[in-house]
């Protein structure tokens, strides 16, 4: 049985006009994780971030990440960046949420930039 990794994904645009299955609040190891898991069930996800990586990437050094014996948090951080860049799902870098509210049934998030999303569930992985 032969496993090939999906052709990596450059950069998916962010729409506002749509309602996402699932907004993720936080672009470190937690959040992307649960991306990569989520876009793997197929759902339409959004990740909203100050910026990639958190707390890892101030980390010198990952020495329980199964797989390898040492690793940098910058290093690891992009393995992990690499890996949701294999799946279509957008990224807003760079702005925050500042409001999470439930509207009409769904959840919506108000950004920082004034940038405003709707969606089914929401996980906060904000660290």
């Amino acid at each position: 049985m032969e496993f090939i990794l999906p052709e990596a994904v450059k950069e998916v645009p962010v729409a506002e006009d749509k309602r996402y299955d699932l907004i993720i609040i936080g672009a470190g190891p937690a959040g992307m994780t649960a991306a990569v898991y989520a876009a793997r069930k197929k759902l339409d996800t959004l990740i909203i971030s100050g910026t990639v990586g958190g707390q890892t990437l101030l980390a010198p050094g990952v020495e329980t990440y199964m797989g390898y014996q040492f690793i940098t948090g910058q290093e690891l951080m992009r393995k992990f960046e690499e890996q949701v860049r294999q799946f279509p799902i957008p990224l807003l870098i760079g702005d925050e949420v500042t409001k999470l509210s439930v509207e009409d049934n769904f959840l919506a998030v108000l950004t920082s930039n004034g940038k405003k999303f709707e969606g089914k569930a929401v996980i906060i992985a904000s660290g």
